[in-house]
């Protein structure tokens, strides 16, 4: 089942829009119709089914059915910020895939490079979410992974 997020609560019988990105991934990659069945994850611990109502320039659909994400410890890993940048991406993919909820990325007086971009690291964990979901799920893990700049 396809699976997106969104930053709302999630209620029953709800109706939300997915922002513009979120929806062309789903009509044009995805190829989503009217009336397919999907999965909603907030990233705060809720997960939805929920049904395409209206597929138009954004994707519109209707919560069927919220379940809760079992309730487990936090696990956070500090990282100092690698060189690399591919060698970093990897890391946070595979970070997010095993259930990591925060990498703190800081700088020592060693650090080599000094800038990252937030925006697509925060990009590459919400991608890891989506892809490994079903299997996290049978674990009880909780999908809000959380990246700090310190």
């Amino acid at each position: 089942m396809k699976t997106f997020l969104i930053d709302d609560n999630l209620i029953v019988k709800q109706t939300f829009t997915l922002n513009a990105e979120e929806s062309h991934h789903a009509i044009k990659v995805m190829r989503c119709r009217q009336h397919d069945t999907v999965r909603i994850l907030n990233g705060k611990g809720q997960l939805a089914t929920a049904e395409i109502i209206d597929i138009k320039e954004l994707l519109c659909v209707k919560i069927i059915e919220v379940n809760k994400i079992t309730e487990r410890s936090k696990i956070s890993i500090g990282l100092a910020n690698i060189k690399k940048r591919d060698r970093m991406e990897w890391f946070l993919e595979k970070a997010v895939e095993c259930g990591i909820d925060s990498v703190f990325i800081y700088f020592s007086k060693n650090t080599e490079k000094s800038g990252i971009d937030l925006g697509r690291l925060n990009k590459i964990a919400q991608n890891a979410l989506k892809l490994s979901l079903p299997q996290n799920l049978k674990t009880g893990l909780n999908h809000s992974t959380t990246i700090i700049n310190s």
